[in-house]
């Protein structure tokens, strides 16, 4: 399994962090400076 950490919950960073999540070979963790993006 591959952790990956996504820096920006913008809708960028939450699209690739969904597509990712979908898929049971990774391990995502979003990390933004703006709690209302997460």
């Amino acid at each position: 399994m591959w952790k990956v950490c996504i820096i920006g919950g913008g809708k960028i960073g939450q699209t690739i962090a969904a597509f990712l999540a979908d898929s049971p070979n990774y391990s995502v963790t979003v990390a933004d400076r703006d709690l209302e993006a997460l």
